[in-house]
């Protein structure tokens, strides 16, 4: 049928638009687009008018237009990413970094990262061949998966300009099989037999990693028994770990050999013996997935079936390390505070009270004077460990009655072995003078740089999670072959890993002081990890936040400096050993501290007073410094003012660690943080302030959680007062609590090595 003059025209225009490509007419065409839906819909109803099919006509060619030009970005896109990865390789020859540097610097996922690895063989011929013809990013990578036969075959059909998908690549793949059946049978056998290897191995490996969580969960289960809290851990043994016997269990008799031996009691086991060692994961895993170990009820005198031979049957091959966990006996339960009856009647209403939430350790390396303790402090972790190595800043821990066993060490030389699997969050605040903008940045090359060493003590102890802070300079490109060597050791070790900026001014304090936080935790937690919400959308300025300080000797040029003081300050520095700058600003802040009306090369020795100009140029005391970093008004330094300068701006502000600390918390426990309540200047200054008596269940007294898993209360009391009067100076206060501690502490060494002595005398007997 011949075309109608109306129909010609309207073929001409789409034409037309096709060939001018619809750019000068597209913002036409979309702002009447929205006029046509409306008509099309009642088509059923009545005609559409022949303007509203012309529109949409030329819409559609259009967006045809459009896609085309969209999927040609993006083959472009990828192909150049794949470009920027194969560069990558070049550069970073180890396959964990690369894939590190993606995950983490790149925000691409790991299997995304290990695909795009793959793709990245990819020839220059090849690239220039889909990016001619568009060919998706999808495509592409099975391309480069398929053998090489099938690629050139494809190859070709795409110049020729045919549109292939990865269901055509197996339709090829099939004809080519069916062709030579001699070829597939071989490749079909090769296959087979590196499956079944591969396959038992990855089995194997799978099932030791879910074994070994199941185990740490029921160590986790038996150690910390809080009967007042039993529901909770009754409901999570029924139902996660009854569950995961069940499956674990099909795993093992898939896995091993079906003429495994029989042990129907584990006294009837030789732990020597491989065989029955097997056996007894068998019968442990029985015992699980039937629900017979479960303490029912418990009494006094009945200690229900939970056997501690069970776990260790189960740790043997998940090469988890038990040796910490109590024997069950009748005085443990006793010293675990057995509940009366109207303890168990009020059990089921335990989770709703605060002080009944699951208590979380922490050990710290470079606890500095106490920023970033105090802060995880206030988000509810009781202190295991503060190793530190400068003694003013030891002498700044002690004076303020520490929050934890204080240890007066080098991080290299300290003893971490009787910590592990005790800590629940390893913080550090790692030096940053090797990574700041502000230094000469030697990084890894810095004697000073602790991030490497870090990891081999985070290996070692295998805490829950990880928080290591630095400067933001950490982030720069020259360290981010550093980076990936860090955070591909923490892969490996079993931790996911990710870095996170923070500010200060962002939580309420009067200095910018960016900072870079790495976060780390096991077992798939960091999925969990939420960063804090920001305290203060609107940054306070340094002279709102210093202008008390500056106005409390009577100057009357306060309120004028504050004015001028609109935004926050620069970030305060105190330098390092290598460095004896005397106010809190490097020499490249002078002048950011100069437009902000201060001079901070040098410290004042009191805030302006009353006979001061109005229009002075004030300095910075050590009072204000404190202040900016967040520190509580009675937290005191020690030592001189070159070394109480160094401390406190060096720290981390403790309301950054808090932020840090309870988003962690959340993520540990699944149990939401309340940051309205928990997250505040106030939160702070009332830690810092209490003493022991005051302290809730959440802020235990100093050396509690110790104490309980039976750790050492910290030397640096015993090192302090040695130096002191060894240097013939009595100035380091020794508290009653201190003196009871250090006494504790001997009594359990002397205790602890006289059951050694009559231990080798049994043996020797």
């Amino acid at each position: 049928m011949p075309d109608t003059p109306t129909d010609t025209h309207h073929q001409d225009e789409l034409d037309q638009h096709v060939n001018i490509g619809v750019q000068p007419g597209e913002e036409i065409v979309a702002e009447r687009l929205g006029d046509i839906p409306a008509p099309i819909q009642n088509f059923a109803e009545q005609p559409i008018e022949e303007d509203v099919i012309r529109l949409r006509d030329i819409a559609l060619v259009a967006l045809k237009v459009k896609a085309e030009k969209v999927r040609a970005t993006q083959t472009n896109a990828y192909l150049e990413l794949l470009d920027r990865v194969r560069r990558l390789r070049e550069l970073v020859p180890q396959r964990s970094h690369q894939l590190a540097i993606m995950h983490c610097e790149w925000s691409i996922s790991r299997a995304e990262a290990v695909r795009l690895l793959k793709s990245s063989d990819l020839s220059e011929a090849d690239a220039i061949t889909y990016a001619a013809n568009r060919v998706s990013a999808e495509m592409i990578a099975a391309l480069v998966r398929s053998p090489a036969l099938i690629r050139e075959e494809a190859n070709v059909l795409i110049e020729a300009g045919r549109i292939l998908h990865p269901s055509d690549l197996k339709q090829m793949t099939k004809r080519r099989d069916a062709a030579n059946p001699e070829m597939l049978r071989a490749d079909r056998s090769r296959r087979l037999k590196r499956l079944v290897t591969m396959t038992a191995a990855s089995q194997l490996a799978e099932f030791k990693t879910n074994l070994s969580r199941l185990v740490r969960a029921l160590s986790l289960a038996y150690f910390r028994l809080n009967w007042a809290n039993m529901e909770r851990r009754e409901a999570f043994l029924r139902q996660a770990a009854v569950r995961s016997a069940t499956m674990l269990l099909a795993t093992f008799d898939a896995l091993f050999s079906d003429q495994m031996l029989s042990i129907s009691s584990w006294d009837r086991a030789d732990p020597a013996d491989n065989a029955q060692s097997l056996a007894k994961v068998r019968h442990a895993l029985v015992l699980l997935a039937q629900d017979e170990y479960l303490i029912a009820e418990i009494t006094t005198h009945d200690y229900g079936h939970i056997e501690l031979r069970m776990i260790a049957a189960l740790a043997w091959l998940a090469e988890v390390d038990v040796s910490h966990l109590p024997a069950l006996t009748e005085q443990y339960l006793i010293d675990l505070n057995y509940p009366t009856e109207a303890d168990e009647a009020d059990r089921y209403y335990a989770h709703d009270k605060d002080e009944m939430r699951p208590a979380l350790t922490s050990f710290e390396i470079c606890s500095g004077a106490g920023g970033a303790a105090l802060g995880i402090h206030a988000a509810g972790f009781s202190s295991i460990g503060l190793v530190e190595r400068d003694p003013y800043a030891i002498q700044t821990l002690v004076h303020n009655r520490q929050i934890g066993p204080v240890f007066f060490d080098d991080v290299k030389t300290f003893n971490y072995e009787r910590y592990i699997g005790k800590v629940d969050l390893f913080a550090g605040g790692v030096p940053c003078q090797p990574h700041s903008t502000l230094g000469n940045r030697a990084g890894e090359a810095d004697e000073r740089d602790l991030f490497a060493y870090s990891v081999e003590i985070i290996k070692q102890i295998q805490p829950k999670a990880v928080v290591l802070e630095n400067v933001s300079g950490f982030g720069n490109r020259n360290n981010a072959v550093y980076r990936a060597r860090i955070l591909a050791e923490l892969h490996a070790a079993g931790y996911d890993a990710q870095m996170f900026a923070l500010r200060a001014a962002d939580y309420g304090l009067g200095q910018t002081r960016p900072r870079l936080v790495l976060v780390a935790m096991r077992d798939g937690l960091l999925s969990r990890f939420k960063m804090p919400p920001i305290l203060t959308p609107v940054a306070v300025t340094l002279g709102e936040a210093l202008y008390d300080l500056m106005a409390a000797n009577g100057w009357t040029g306060a309120r004028q400096w504050a004015d001028q003081a609109n935004r926050p300050g620069p970030t305060i520095v105190g330098g390092s050993d290598e460095a004896r700058r005397q106010g809190f600003a490097s020499f490249k802040q002078i002048n950011d501290w100069l437009a902000l009306g201060v001079r901070a090369d040098t410290l004042a020795d009191h805030a302006p007073t009353a006979d001061d100009p109005v229009d002075q140029m004030p300095r910075l005391t050590l009072e204000m410094g404190a202040k900016l970093q967040g520190f509580p008004s009675r937290w005191e330094f020690q030592g001189s003012t070159t070394e109480q300068r160094r401390q406190i701006a060096n720290a981390f502000p403790p309301i950054l660690a808090c932020a840090i600390g309870l988003a962690v918390r959340e993520a540990l426990t699944g149990e939401p943080v309340n940051y309205e309540r928990n997250l505040s200047q106030a939160v702070i200054e009332a830690t810092g302030h209490a003493r022991p008596s005051q302290l809730t269940t959440s802020h235990e007294p100093a050396w509690q959680a110790a104490a309980e898993l039976d750790l050492p209360l910290g030397d640096a009391h015993q090192k302090l007062f040695a130096q002191a009067v060894s240097s013939g100076k009595f100035q380091v206060p020794v508290h009653l609590e201190v003196k009871l501690a250090i006494a504790n502490e001997r009594k359990r060494e002397r205790d602890r090595e006289r059951r050694e002595r009559r231990q080798r005398a049994r043996k020797a007997g």
